[in-house]
């Protein structure tokens, strides 16, 4: 997928996707510069591949779409504490499905807090 320069869309949600592979996904988002589309709804994915996938977006600058819904590690520091700077640096998202990722009181502030900064976001 690094060297891809056709397929723009990738839904893989669903699958139970371990550490490894999602540590791979964030270097795959880091590196592509075609695929504008790619969801990883319910894929189980732990505090270090949400982690690296939130740093891979600080530099991609082509993905528009990234449906992260029912991955619940959203509630762990270190992903939230990613992600805030994520919203602040990214220049390409325009959607981004965060339902059922067990956001609570505690967490929402401190990830949306940078959106101000984010002027693409859209939904």
């Amino acid at each position: 997928m690094e060297k891809n320069n056709v397929i723009k869309e990738l839904m893989i949600g669903g699958n139970q996707i371990d550490k490894k592979t999602g540590v791979l996904i964030g270097d795959l988002i880091k590196k592509n510069t075609t695929l504008k589309r790619f969801g990883l709804r319910n894929s189980s994915l732990d505090a270090t591949a949400l982690i690296a996938i939130g740093g891979a977006l600080e530099v991609n600058d082509q993905l528009e779409f990234l449906d992260l819904a029912g991955n619940d590690k959203f509630t762990k520091k270190e992903v939230v504490t990613q992600w805030a700077g994520t919203f602040q640096k990214n220049v390409s998202l325009t959607e981004l499905n965060l339902a059922a990722t067990r956001l609570d009181k505690s967490t929402i502030p401190a990830l949306f807090a940078n959106l101000k900064y984010n002027n693409k976001l859209e939904t």
